[in-house]
């Protein structure tokens, strides 16, 4: 089971990263998508990769 949070965590990371770069495309010419304005774009990627993290680093408990 840990191994499927930490293949969605680096899924959801990639993903992240994606949309929070593609909000700088002025700057980089990088786009995806477009007509999203910058404060959207951005709190939906620093989430992805928020979710990316806690997914990839989660470790279930053992009970003794």
């Amino acid at each position: 089971m840990g191994k499927i949070f930490k293949l969605f965590g680096v899924f959801f990371l990639l993903v992240g990263t994606t949309i929070v770069f593609n909000t700088f495309q002025g700057l980089t010419g990088f786009a995806i998508y477009e007509n999203v304005s910058l404060d959207k774009g951005f709190i939906i990627g620093a989430w992805f990769v928020f979710t990316g993290i806690l997914l990839a680093v989660y470790r279930k408990q053992e009970k003794k």
